[in-house]
């Protein structure tokens, strides 16, 4: 169901256990939540909204917006944004989370202070003896990896920095002024930098940005033989718009090639706002299935060939964004 305000609660109650507990995998849930299940909920110009937020759409299986509305209130008029929504909490809990999401990036304790999300920005805190310290925060995160963080406090005191290492981000490095911050970073884990902190010390932590193919867990039945793509925190999708000569149910992944060498990373500032694209080899079926009768005897059905195609992606929070179009993120699997 995925309904955009269950997303936030979600985000809320990560944000209390994450205080009360401080461990990374409730950070790693907000993190989730705000770059796919929260940010799709609302459209790249601010101002339509989604109820619920599906992994999977498509325009055919509704004849048209007003049927949709009256036989599926859910469906959105068809899998388009609304301005407004009967029931108002979705618009107003969109801009107010947007709003304090600032709060969110930084936390303070009697060791020190935490970085809980990267983005570029200035924060002043104050740690517990009074001392006030300066952040600068510069970054292309979530479309690269690259954070450099300047450390300005008062004068020279000695605190601890705990910097959060994403469950994904394998292989992660740190420094401190250019040398080796003598601590591995554990992914899933927060990494906690003790040292007398001077003025403008400079930390620059590098997150690899890889492709990554998910599955999920086997007893959800929906998803099993499919995959869905991932890049840092950014859930991926396969949109009609991207994919024009392609119809959402004949789209599969060519499980021969799941190999992040046969895929291709390019951002595109003049894209939806500036997105980084996937694209990559998948596979059709020739001709298509479609005009199959719903029901057929096994062994009469006739044998499946494979059409190579290439397949695009887009981030998920951005789909639904140029017109009414089917949309997947989680694609099966064919081999040849």
């Amino acid at each position: 169901y995925a309904e955009t305000c269950a997303q936030i609660a979600h985000f809320m109650w990560a944000w209390r256990m994450m205080l009360i507990t401080g461990e990374a995998c409730y950070a790693e849930v907000m993190e989730t939540i705000i770059y796919n299940a929260f940010l799709s909920g609302v459209s790249l110009a601010g101002t339509e909204y989604f109820y619920s937020n599906p992994l999977a759409a498509n325009r055919s299986w509704y004849d048209d917006a007003d049927t949709a509305a009256r036989t599926h209130p859910s469906a959105e008029g068809g899998w388009t944004r609304q301005e407004w929504w009967p029931t108002t909490c979705c618009p107003p809990n969109v801009e107010r989370t947007i709003a304090a999401l600032p709060g969110h990036l930084f936390t303070t304790s009697s060791e020190g202070i935490w970085v809980h999300f990267y983005d570029a920005c200035q924060a002043s805190l104050s740690l517990k003896d009074g001392t006030s310290v300066e952040l600068e925060v510069a970054t292309d995160y979530p479309w690269q990896g690259d954070i450099r963080i300047t450390v300005n406090p008062s004068a020279g005191t000695d605190f601890a920095l705990m910097l959060r290492i994403p469950v994904w981000a394998q292989g992660a490095t740190v420094t401190i002024n250019g040398e080796a911050a003598g601590t591995t970073p554990e992914p899933g884990q927060y990494l906690q930098m003790r040292r007398t902190w001077q003025p403008r010390d400079v930390v620059e932590l590098t997150l690899p940005m890889e492709i990554r193919f998910v599955e999920s867990h086997p007893y959800v039945p929906e998803n099993r033989g499919c995959i869905a793509i991932q890049r840092g925190p950014i859930v991926y999708c396969f949109e009609g718009a991207d994919n024009p000569a392609i119809a959402m149910p004949d789209l599969h992944l060519d499980g021969d090639k799941l190999c992040v060498a046969d895929w291709q990373i390019e951002h595109k500032s003049d894209l939806l706002g500036g997105v980084t694209v996937i694209s990559g080899p998948g596979l059709r079926p020739a001709p298509t299935p479609a005009d199959r009768p719903l029901y057929a005897d096994a062994d009469a059905r006739p044998e499946t060939q494979w059409e190579p195609v290439t397949v695009t992606a887009i981030p998920y929070y951005a789909w639904a964004n140029r017109g009414e179009t089917g949309m997947r993120v989680w694609l099966p699997v064919a081999c040849t």
